[in-house]
């Protein structure tokens, strides 16, 4: 990065920054850095060694040229976990969250990061830069720093001057002779040193983050299709079991599906499935606090009950499927709330059709089952 645009942005933020609120109490008292938690993960393949130096190079190149303390989040789970990491950084005190993405692009590295305001939870700047490596990442974080800093210099400087109305709130000034503010002489700001290789780990948080999560819920469950015109809605419940990877949750879900016959010819066959399901969740967008999640699963649908027509040509067991879009809804640090839609299937093949004859043909029952869940982390 040149030096002369580093000097020019330190100068710029530090005349920003104080002049609007000198006070004599300014020098009484040292105005304490922004705190910044930074995670970084990829987009593709993780390389824990590029992963590793990205962040010692970030946390210079921020703290050269601004007024920040940068820590590391300790685990790297940030698509599904951002919520854990913005917890995380509201729990410990932190002012800002940078959240980072790379990604090997040819013979270079791509770097998309967001810089977050904690107690708001809003972005307030984001930033791609791509750039060949070299033997520390020093130019990919330099230029990354600079242009997130830039972008979000408006919003740092906000915050920057409540700090220090609050540190001169606590430091009653001098009165000034005749009512007027004393001058004061802008910091001398030094040109910023080669990047040296860090003799230390960079300051590390240390929170893994839930990886498990179970829950439970209620569901409706109206049938669709041809056997709408046989079964009505009936009540369901939910059961799940969950293990948190890279951006991907992987589990196991069971429960019971019941729907009320709406005809006397149904048979008992009609009143419940017990699902057996393995799903795959990943997160696909967020709102706010709020994440909302596509997932898919597939297994078995056990049914119970018999007796009726329609019973005698279906399998104890049939092939079933499910698609849901959720909405995790955070309640607290470990609980969520998560409200659903989901289509469910199930399907069972047959040699033959029902009234004799040759060919083959297939049974699908469909349902359309919206629900709530309640879910625990740990």
């Amino acid at each position: 990065m040149d030096r002369r645009r580093s000097v020019t942005l330190v100068v710029a933020l530090v005349a920003w920054f104080a002049l609007p609120v000198a006070t004599p109490a300014y020098a009484e008292a040292d105005l304490p850095p922004l705190r910044v938690l930074q995670v970084y993960g990829p987009v593709e393949e993780r390389d824990p060694g590029i992963e590793r130096v990205l962040e010692q190079a970030m946390s210079l190149a921020l703290e050269r040229q601004g007024p920040l303390s940068v820590a590391t989040a300790a685990f790297r789970d940030v698509g599904g976990e951002e919520l854990l990491a913005m917890d995380l950084a509201g729990r410990q005190g932190f002012d800002l969250l940078i959240i980072g993405a790379y990604q090997l692009v040819d013979d270079g590295l791509r770097l998309d990061t967001r810089i977050m305001e904690v107690a708001s939870r809003s972005t307030i700047a984001d930033v791609s830069v791509t750039r060949e490596i070299d033997l520390r990442l020093d130019r990919i974080a330099e230029a990354t720093a600079e242009a997130l800093l830039a972008a979000a210099a408006p919003d740092i400087a906000r915050l920057i001057e409540a700090r220090t109305l609050e540190l001169l709130a606590l430091v009653p000034p001098d009165e000034p002779p005749d009512g007027a503010l004393p001058e004061i002489d802008p910091p001398e700001v030094e040109p910023p040193e080669e990047p040296t290789a860090p003799e230390s780990e960079t300051e590390r948080v240390s929170f893994e983050g839930p990886r498990y999560r179970v829950g439970a819920g209620l569901l409706l469950v109206v049938p669709m299709g041809r056997y709408a015109d046989f079964f009505g809605p009936g009540p369901g419940g939910e059961l799940s079991l969950h293990r948190t990877y890279e951006r991907v949750r992987i589990g196991f879900s069971t429960g019971l599906l019941f729907s009320t016959p709406s005809r006397a010819d149904t048979g008992e066959y009609a009143r419940g499935f017990i699902p057996l399901l393995l799903e795959v969740g990943i997160p696909v967008a967020a709102t706010g606090s709020v994440t909302w999640e596509a997932s898919a699963a597939a297994g078995t649908a056990i049914r119970f009950g018999g007796g009726s027509p329609i019973s005698d040509r279906l399998a104890p067991a049939l092939a079933a499927w499910r698609a849901r879009v959720s909405a995790v809804i955070p309640v607290s640090n470990r609980m969520t709330l998560v409200p659903h839609l989901t289509g469910m299937g199930a399907m069972q093949f047959y040699e033959g059709p029902p009234d004799g004859g040759n060919g083959g043909g297939v049974d699908h029952l469909l349902w359309f089952v919206p629900g709530v869940m309640a879910s625990f982390a740990w």
